[in-house]
Parts: C-alpha cells; structure tokens; sequence
C-alpha cells in the first residue's frame, strides 16, 4: 500500500511538473543533476544544444562554452545551498532575440541540512517586453508631464489626485493657498462655491466628453485668465480610469484680445460716426448753406426799406441758426471720442439715478413720474460716470416726452449680472415704437417716430454711441402703446469687484 501511494503521489508530482510552462529541475550538492521535466531539457537543446541528462553536471556545458557565466551561477548555487532562497531574472539572446527567465533557486532539506535545490525557470519575456514598455511609456509621459507649459493634474474615479506636475503644485499654492499632495481629494482644492460647478463638469466628462473654459481670477489685486480643460482618461475598452485637469496661463492673450476688440470696436464707432457725418453733411448741412446762398443773392436785388427785404434777413439767420444747430451736434458726437479718455471710477447707480431724479425733480413731480429700480445684483459700476448719467438721462428724459397720454409714467431699471456680463433692464410704459416699421432707424442720427413731440433725434443716437464706446450693446423692444424696454449690456469688467 506504500509503494502503490508513492506510486500515485509520484504520478501526480510529474503530472503537474510536466504540464506547467516553468522548467523544473533538482540537483544535490555537487550540482549534479537529479531530475527534470521535458521542458527543461527542451530549453536546453534549444538554447545551448545541449542533451542534458540525469546525473550530468549542471554547469560542464557552460564550463565549456562561457566559463564567466559558470562561474557566476556557481556563486548563486553556492548561495542556495548555505540555505537561501535565491530569485534573480536574467536576459539571454536566443535566436538574435532577448528572452527573459526568471530563477528560483530554493534548498532542500532534511534534518535541518540542505541536501540539494529544488530549481525553476520560467520565461516572462511577454511580461518584461511589457514592463519595459510601460516603463518608456511612463518616462516620456512624465518629461511630457514635466515640460509643458500647462498645469497638469491626473484625478482617480474617486477623485483623488495621482500626480501632478510643477505647474499644477505652483498654480494651485498661487491661486487655492493650498499644497497638492497624491492622494488628496480633488474637492479639497476648489473653492467652495465652485464644487457644484467641478462635481457637475466630472459627471459629464465620464461619456468621454472634454469640456473647456476660461476662467478669470484675481489674487492680491492682480488679475489672471486662465484656460482651462477636463477630461476622462479611458482604454480602448472604454473602461473609466479617471480624469485629467490641464490649466494654461493665458492671461496676456486674453489682454491681446480685449485690446483687439476694443481696437474693433472703437474702429466701427469711428466707421460708423464717419457715416453719420456723410449723412449730416449730405443732408443737414447743405440745406442750410443753399438757403443762405440763395437769399444772400437776393439781397442785392431788392430794396433795403421793403419788407421783402427783412423777411430775407430773418430768413438767413434762421438758416445760421439751423447751421450752428448742426454744428453743435457734430461738436456733440466729436467729444463723446475725446471723453472716453476720462478716468473710468466706480459708480453707485442708485445714487446716479437719484442725482438725474433731483435734477429734473420739477418735470418728474408735473408729470407724476415714477422711477422704481432694484440693483441688488449690480450696485457698483467701473465705468465713465459722464456717459452713465448721459445714458440714463436721455432714456429717462425720452420716457418722459413720449409718455402714454392720461397715464403716469412709471419706469422701472434693474441690473442682472449672468454669463460673464452685467444686464441693464431699463423699461417704460410709454407710447412704445412700431419696431417693425422702424427697424433699421432706431438709433440713428436725427431719427423721429413721433412728430407729435417736440426734437431732433440726437437722444437715442447719442445712447448708443456712448455705450458702445464703454464696450458694451444696446438693444430695444417696444410695441406701440405697450411701453419700450431697451437692454443694455457690458462686460463684467465693468462690475465693482469683478
């Protein structure tokens, strides 16, 4: 019954020896070979062309054919035998190709002395192939992470940071006042009014989507834009390994651009003024000169004492008057270019309003005119206070002028600060605009929708070009009889503590 034992534990020893892919092999003490499987002295035949059989030396081939090699593994059997367990990886070149095997040289006891070492060597060049080039892949990651000129965060699926680069550590010291540390959550570092904001943007980027924006800060009373991108990292199996964060530094950009499009901007208000003055020349400017012309040739052809006379000399110097009417509105238009020079302040707008209320308080309590405004969300402006107080005065004052008949004019201003930008709402119940008539006029030059009041157009014209010269829009909404509304935007730089 022993025998028949050993006899099955035998078999299912060589069972498992010969159906692993790791040669297997034993020697006692004078390195001689005890037993084997078959793909260890395969690996030998293909290796070395060496037949290896029981009993045979492990190291007479290597003797014969690299002595420095077998002196090195006699140094580790040595080892192995004073009782150590020995594991060590080695390169060979096998058919022009670099084969990797891993050793494990482990003793066998008996009775606490070492009679031998049980040996194994497996090829791992599939796994070392791999390692390696994990290895290159991260180290050119790594000078591409080091060297770029953005900030760079890598954030696991439970959004905490891997790694990150100088730029992200000096961004987020600069910016947050914090230290980034591997590990930390993402969460810990953003402002607390932006968490809903991140959380939001890190549940969108997990369908593969990058999203970007650009985002204005001031630390120290120096302002910053930086641009900013999220992103999912993914396999080609789609499986989610968590997010990437880059910030670039695009502050003098962001200067170049605003100074661009101030550039634009204040070219087509020249453009725009040059078609203005074409328009007054062409039309407002000639009729007077003809009528001084032509009655200046009359003169000489009448009699100083008739009447004829007289009436011709009144007639001229309403057509001077007429002429130094225009001329003063030219004058008008031209300094709106010379005062946008003036010192940009900040300005309280429900003192503004209240100044343009006392300043006109006779013609508001005649009319029963009722200015209500609510600037909760905007207060304090940074802008020019001349052009604000002209802006509302006008609207105010046009309110005013073209109220509904029998109706008490009641106006209502009021300020919302979204998507970068401050709103001005400015709306009337007056006689309103058919804006479907007047479409392309609105603003212009010497434009009237209603003769039954007494003017000359400058108002509107003069709105638009004054807040377009503080870089902000106007835009109008009316419908006969129900009111205008007109809104008027600027960058959010003009906000007080932007």
């Amino acid at each position: 019954m022993d025998e028949a034992e050993i006899r099955k534990s035998a078999a299912n020893l060589y069972a498992i020896i010969e159906n692993t892919d790791t040669s297997v092999y034993s020697i006692d003490t004078n390195l001689n070979c005890i037993a084997f499987n078959n793909l260890f002295r395969d690996s030998l035949i293909e290796a070395y062309n060496v037949d290896f059989k029981p009993g045979d030396n492990i190291l007479d081939f290597l003797r014969k054919t690299d002595p420095d090699q077998a002196r090195e593994w006699e140094k580790l059997y040595a080892r192995a035998l004073s009782g150590q367990v020995v594991q060590f990886t080695k390169e060979f070149q096998i058919s022009g190709a670099a084969t990797f095997i891993s050793f494990s040289l482990n003793p066998i006891r008996e009775n606490e002395a070492v009679i031998g070492l049980s040996c194994s060597a497996r090829d791992i060049t599939k796994q070392k192939t791999r390692e390696i080039a994990i290895r290159k892949s991260e180290a050119s990651l790594k000078a591409i992470f080091n060297n770029t000129d953005m900030a760079c965060m890598l954030i696991d699926t439970g959004g905490r940071i891997v790694s990150f680069n100088n730029l992200a550590k000096k961004f987020l010291e600069e910016q947050n006042g914090i230290t980034p540390t591997e590990g930390l959550l993402i969460m810990d570092v953003v402002d607390p009014e932006r968490r809903p904001f991140v959380l939001d943007i890190l549940d969108r980027t997990k369908n593969g989507t990058a999203i970007n924006y650009q985002l204005k800060r001031e630390v120290n009373g120096v302002v910053r834009w930086f641009d900013m991108t999220w992103g999912g990292i993914k396999d080609q199996e789609k499986q989610d390994y968590g997010y990437v964060f880059t910030v670039r530094n695009i502050t003098e950009k962001k200067k170049l651009e605003i100074e661009r499009e101030k550039i634009t901007s204040d070219l087509l208000q020249r453009n725009n003024a040059l078609e203005q003055f074409t328009y007054i020349i062409s039309h407002n400017l000639r009729a007077p000169v003809a009528n001084i012309m032509g009655l200046s040739s009359l003169i000489t052809a009448l009699n100083i004492n008739s009447d004829d006379f007289a009436e011709t000399i009144r007639s001229i110097s309403r057509s001077a008057n007429k002429l130094d009417s225009v001329i003063l509105d030219l004058n008008q238009v031209l300094q709106v270019n010379e005062d946008i020079n003036e010192n940009i302040e900040s300005i309280s707008l429900s003192k503004l309003i209240d100044d343009i209320r006392f300043s006109i308080r006779n013609l508001i309590e005649r009319e029963h005119v009722r200015i209500i405004y609510d600037f909760d969300e905007a207060e304090q402006m940074l802008s020019l206070k001349s052009f604000m107080h002209s802006v509302f005065y006008n609207l105010i004052l046009n309110s005013i002028k073209y109220r509904n008949p029998g109706i008490d004019p009641v106006i209502h201003i009021s300020t919302k600060v979204a998507n970068g930008k401050i709103r001005i709402c400015y709306k009337d119940n007056g006689r309103g605009i058919d804006t479907n008539k007047h479409a392309g006029e609105l603003f212009g030059l010497y434009k009237r929708f209603d003769t039954s009041v007494e003017g000359k157009g400058m108002g509107l014209f003069m709105v638009k070009i004054q807040v377009e010269s503080l870089g902000g829009s106007i835009s109008l909404h009316s419908k006969l009889n129900e009111g205008t509304e007109f809104t008027i935007e600027f960058p959010q730089l003009h906000l007080q503590n932007a």
